[in-house]
């Protein structure tokens, strides 16, 4: 299974933003979270597309997950292993369904970089 961008307007790379490199931890996780049901993890949006005021995405520090293909049950596992595994790591995760939010078309699981304390790098002791 793969790491897929939904069209080529998906822009994760930008020379004056790159992303942060804890959502490439964060997609990494994603990936091999949807591999375990066999199927593909689809970003739907990171520097691309229209976002709420505030958001994370221009900073590099968000990305948006497709959960379309996943049936209802899938979606549960998905979303619940993601925040379990991310969220200790300073990571918000979010489900949004379609019109959660003024920008928000399509439902789909934001993941976003914002450790308010929660430390993302531990030392072993």
């Amino acid at each position: 299974m793969s790491l897929l961008l939904k069209n080529p307007s998906v822009r994760v790379a930008d020379p004056n933003y790159p992303l942060d490199p804890h959502i490439l931890f964060a997609l990494g996780v994603a990936a091999q979270a949807y591999s375990t049901l066999c199927k593909d993890c689809v970003i739907t949006s990171a520097f691309d597309g229209h976002h709420n005021p505030g958001s994370l995405h221009l900073a590099g520090r968000a990305v948006d997950i497709r959960t379309l293909q996943l049936n209802p049950a899938e979606r549960t596992e998905i979303f619940n292993t993601l925040k379990s595994l991310l969220t200790p790591l300073g990571f918000d995760v979010i489900w949004e369904a379609a019109g959660a939010t003024p920008a928000t078309t399509a439902q789909h699981i934001h993941i976003e970089y914002d450790p308010n304390g929660r430390p993302f790098w531990k030392v072993a002791g």
